[in-house]
Order: structure tokens, then sequence, then C-alpha cells
């Protein structure tokens, strides 16, 4: 079972812990941020000796949105004001041509 606490960071960032199984010193913390239209993910154990994983995409490099369309709406529950949520443009996509050269489309 994972716990999960949000947290308002500011009007346009919401921040998401989740604890990993019920005695786990695994967590995992994602940084909403509707202004830069980002999501910072940090994957950290107080157990290990290993530095945190670290990886930030724009809101565009995320094929299922749900998980941010959830995260804005917390957000707003929670007093913030971010600006408006526009995740149907179309992501940019890759293709390789017959001289092996990658164009996107």
């Amino acid at each position: 079972m994972a716990y999960v606490e949000h947290e308002k960071v500011t009007d346009f960032v919401l921040k998401e812990t989740t604890q990993l199984g019920d005695w786990s010193n695994h967590y995992i913390t994602k940084i909403f941020d509707f202004e830069a239209q980002q999501i910072t993910t940090l994957m950290n154990s107080s157990n290990s000796t290993s530095a945190p994983r670290l990886d930030i995409r724009n809101f565009n490099q995320i094929q299922n949105n749900a998980g941010i369309k959830s995260a804005f709406n917390k957000l707003v529950e929670f007093g913030g004001n971010p600006p408006e949520l526009n995740l149907d443009e179309k992501k940019p996509v890759s293709i390789s041509s017959k001289n092996n050269q990658s164009q996107k489309i």
C-alpha cells in the first residue's frame, strides 16, 4: 500500500510525495509546475547510499496525462491558481525517411 501526500507549494506548483509500502523508506516526489508545464520526479530511498534519481519532463512528453489532470485539480482544490491546462496539443512524432533522416511531424 502506498501513502500519498499533496502540498501546495505556490499558486502554480503542487508537490506530490508517495511513500511506497507500509514501512518503506522509498519515496517518489513529483513536482508539478503548471507555469513551466513540467514534472520533476525525484526517486529516493533513505536506506540507499546511491544518489536519488531525478527526471524532468515537459507535459507534452507525457503520453498518459491523467496524473497531470489529477494534480491540476488537487492544486485548485488546495486554493492554487494555475494557468489554464491545455493537454490536447499534438505531441511531435519522429519518423524515418528512406534516406535515414529523422524528421518531426
